[in-house]
């Protein structure tokens, strides 16, 4: 059945690099390099499917990232 999960989702942004990273119960889905600029807001909406694996990340309504993994 469906058990709980553990999600974590988080953006890095310092002048040596940037990216979005996904976490589903300490195991990373993904991590994706993405040129954020600082002190620049961004909308972002990052989405991962528990059944079929498929994670998505969207910037300032385009998507950026695609994959699947099912762990």
């Amino acid at each position: 059945g469906d058990q709980p999960r553990g999600i974590l989702s988080w953006i890095a942004n310092t002048q040596r690099s940037s990216y979005y990273m996904m976490n589903i119960d300490g195991h990373n889905l993904y991590r994706l390099n993405y040129p954020l600029r600082l002190n620049k807001w961004y909308h972002s909406c990052q989405s991962w499917n528990g059944r079929t694996g498929e994670w998505q990340i969207w910037v300032n309504d385009e998507r950026v990232g695609r994959g699947f993994n099912n762990r």
